[in-house]
């Protein structure tokens, strides 16, 4: 468990499980018992954008599985979802002001 990167951790499932038939939800108490595990240990990157980035982005690449009203709902939950972390640090990087070397040059000298 020593530099372990988990892509979109629980809240991937706590999103999307509501969105789509396909994905599996954990439950209240398997997401805690994960969190437990992860106190002291872990810190969770939040990459977001405001919705107009988001937008341009989505208009530029597309998606054949994600439409644009599901992406900004979808952002709207993982806030939620964030809000309610207790146990872990949450450090949040606005994609739209910062470019991906600004961010991670940011990560590396802190973390």
């Amino acid at each position: 468990m020593d530099n372990v990167i988990f892509d979109r951790f629980t809240f991937c499932n706590e999103v999307y499980a509501e969105m789509y038939d396909d994905f599996a939800m954990l439950s209240d108490e398997q997401r805690r018992y994960i969190e437990k595990e992860m106190k002291n240990k872990a810190t969770i990157i939040y990459l977001y954008a405001d919705d107009e980035v988001l937008e341009q982005r989505f208009n530029y690449r597309g998606d054949d599985y994600v439409t644009l009203d599901k992406l900004k709902y979808a952002k709207g939950k993982y806030e939620q979802s964030l809000s309610k972390v207790k146990d872990l640090e949450v450090v949040r990087f606005d994609t739209g002001k910062m470019t991906t070397k600004e961010i991670v040059e940011h990560i590396l000298l802190t973390y």
